[in-house]
């Protein structure tokens, strides 16, 4: 109990209250001794909130750095467990925020504010707040539904307006991606979400296509099984499904086939720019021709003469 400063030989002096008018019931005096007691008990509910207030501060910050602990040990677990990475990263997040909005409200608690009325302070709070960054919060939300749906996940090479690179991280208000100069570029998620873009590594296998042309005199059988030979010795070349080889298109001195393999997605870039070094050399190998003249012949019915020039030399 707080040592009230009126006790003393003044304790019974009677201080008169004037009158209000319109209201009743006050006491015509308060003698000092009252007022004694009114202070003690203030001082009292002063001192037992103020620890109170200290007790929650100490749950709030404890629970802000346990929380950033404990989502830190989270994603270090499940990527031990082989989860996702981008699932991680969500799951990671959730454990972090539900923990600490959890010490926040056992703070409240402990100030005397009930579960009920903390909820609609953080509701009116919410409302707020959800009113003044409403841009933001769209963002938020279309990074929770890519996190949800997962059109793509981490490590990923997509495609929207032009714009091509590997997904490097994906968080609640936009996504990272390193293009193929190795730039970093972040993208609102808003703009993914309600836009349409292409994942080319969504798919375990993909299609690689490549031209050929040899000259119009050859078999075209034997040019197919050349060619398909060739395909399927390629060692990243998917056997099923099987290579398809055919003609597509005929022009003055070439007939152009086109081969198209199916590869394992990791191996595509392996294969689009070396399928056509192996088809070159089985082509070579079987002596079949390739339509690159080295000579043209140019007639001059009015002269009478021929006139021979290099390939080189015609646009």
């Amino acid at each position: 109990m707080v040592q009230s400063l009126f006790d003393g030989p003044i304790a019974n002096v009677a201080v008169k209250i004037p009158e209000i008018p319109g209201i009743e019931g006050l006491p015509a005096s308060v003698s000092m001794r009252d007022v004694s007691s009114a202070s003690s008990k203030l001082f009292d509910v002063l001192g037992e909130r103020a620890l109170d207030v200290a007790i929650a501060g100490v749950l709030i910050g404890a629970g802000w750095v346990i929380s950033r602990w404990l989502g830190t040990t989270t994603h270090r677990a499940l990527m031990r467990a082989r989860l996702e990475e981008t699932v991680v990263t969500f799951l990671a997040s959730v454990t972090r925020y539900a923990f600490f909005i959890t010490m926040v409200v056992l703070a409240l608690s402990v100030l005397g504010i009930g579960l009920a009325s903390a909820v609609a302070v953080f509701g009116a709070i919410g409302l707020a707040v959800a009113f003044a960054l409403r841009g933001t919060l769209s963002h938020v939300a279309a990074g929770v539904m890519l996190i949800v749906n997962r059109p793509f996940k981490v490590g990923d090479w997509i495609e929207m307006d032009g714009l091509q690179g590997v997904v490097k991280r994906i968080t609640l208000f936009n996504t990272e991606i390193n293009t193929l100069t190795n730039q970093r570029v972040f993208i609102p998620n808003t703009k993914i979400w309600e836009n349409t873009f292409l994942n080319h590594t969504y798919n375990e296998t993909r299609m690689v296509e490549t031209l050929v042309g040899v000259g119009m005199h050859e078999d075209g059988k034997r040019v197919r099984e050349v060619l398909l030979a060739a395909a399927l010795s390629h060692p990243q070349v998917l056997k099923t499904p099987e290579p398809l080889v055919g003609p597509v298109e005929m022009g003055g001195y070439a007939m152009t086939y086109t081969v198209r393999v199916w590869v394992l997605t990791k191996n595509y870039f392996g294969v689009r720019y070396g399928i056509a070094e192996t088809l070159r050399a089985a082509v070579l190998k079987a002596g079949i021709d390739l339509p690159y003249p080295t000579q043209v012949q140019i007639h001059v019915p009015q002269h009478g003469a021929k006139l021979k020039v290099n390939s080189g030399d015609i646009a």
